[in-house]
């Protein structure tokens, strides 16, 4: 609050503020500050102040009016400042990191690949245990930790946190063999989502690679929509394999089974045009979906 002194009153001034676009605050309060000054009016008639206080009132209200309409145009003025931020917030969104579709492994142990929509990244741990006749620690166990993700651009909104899609932590193996096994065939998977920089974003996730209701350049959605999604309810969505939820008409497709689907029909359509129609080839069991 602040204080500014007049000839014979006060005003305080609490928090006079404009923030572009968003908000404005203005509240003042009047304080007669010199009693003495009433002194002559208090000797006119009371129907030649009621009068004057009329005056002074419909005064007030007109000045109220005026910074009313002033007011509403620093609302349209307002709404541009907010569209300018809202474009200039997309046109500034950081692009996504990513290994362009090859494993690496980071600082932290983790190896991964990622692309500009999704990330698939696990790490081991080798548990041991003291033998004291070799007199040495020797492994008794693995552990794998894994997890399927969404990749998207930090900072967008907030709702990048790199939604998790499936995933598993500190699954444990008696047998290095059998986890190797087992993580080959959750990279197999999940491998058709890493054959391109930026594959079809599924609807369910494209609010994280929005900014402002608008798609980021360089994506496009599952159905080749671009730009903003439009809402369809017939449409068939990923979802977490571990769910179940349905929509009306069918049973929702989870990421899963959406590539085991993919990868039928294109393993048919090889089979027609490069092999024999008897021909054909049993999936190891550590790529099953």
């Amino acid at each position: 609050m602040t204080l500014e002194n007049n000839d014979f009153y006060n005003v305080y001034k609490y928090g006079d503020s404009l923030k572009p676009g968003l908000t404005l605050k203005i509240e003042h309060t009047v304080s007669v500050r010199d009693k003495d000054d009433i002194v002559d009016l208090v000797k006119l008639p009371m129907a030649e102040l009621e009068r004057r206080r009329g005056d002074s009132v419909n005064n007030e209200n007109v000045l109220f009016e005026q910074l009313q309409k002033v007011t509403g145009k620093w609302e349209e003025q307002a709404a541009l400042t907010q569209l300018l931020d809202s474009a200039l917030e997309y046109c500034k969104a950081p692009a996504v990191n990513h290994s362009s579709n090859q494993w690496i492994i980071d600082q932290n142990g983790y190896s991964s690949i990622s692309n500009m929509v999704y990330k698939m990244e696990w790490r081991s741990y080798e548990e041991t245990r003291y033998n004291h006749e070799l007199k040495a620690s020797v492994p008794v166990a693995w552990q794998l930790t894994w997890d399927m993700r969404v990749n998207p651009p930090n900072g967008a909104n907030s709702y990048r946190s790199g939604t998790k899609i499936a995933g598993q932590d500190r699954k444990r193996f008696t047998d290095k063999v059998s986890m190797e096994k087992y993580l080959k065939g959750r990279i197999a998977a999940y491998s058709l989502l890493f054959t391109e920089i930026s594959p079809p974003v599924p609807q369910d996730y494209a609010k994280h690679f929005e900014v402002n209701g608008l798609l980021l350049p360089g994506y496009r959605l599952a159905d080749n929509e671009l730009g903003r999604p439009e809402v369809n309810n017939n449409r068939q969505s990923n979802e977490k394999p571990q769910q179940g939820a349905k929509e009306p008409g069918g049973e929702k497709a989870s990421v899963l089974e959406q590539i085991a689907a993919d990868r039928e029909r294109r393993k048919t359509r090889d089979a027609t045009v490069h092999e024999p129609p008897t021909a054909g080839k049993k999936r190891d069991k550590g790529e099953e979906l």
